[in-house]
């Protein structure tokens, strides 16, 4: 992201954009470390300021015919997916 983003929107709209239940989506990055990166950022020295989410999705318990990795690579070669995460 190119930007902070609240921890229950980045999982709800991923949720919406993977079309997964949010239960399913976890967030190993911590809150701490993001503003850490972010009172870091020096206009004068850096271009931008990307922030990473370290995110996992795990297996659906019920109904797993569609794989984790499956639907990161769908969700990394969809254009529109990536978008609307925006």
């Amino acid at each position: 992201m190119s930007s902070l983003v609240d921890s229950t929107a980045y999982i709800t709209a991923l949720s919406k954009v993977l079309r997964i239940n949010p239960n399913r989506i976890y967030i190993k990055t911590k809150d701490q470390v993001l503003a850490n990166q972010q009172q870091s950022y020096q206009v004068s020295v850096m271009n931008q300021r990307y922030y990473v989410y370290d995110t996992i999705i795990t297996p659906d318990a019920t109904d797993d015919s569609i794989r984790p990795v499956d639907m990161l690579n769908n969700y990394l070669t969809d254009s529109n997916a990536q978008a609307m995460l925006k």
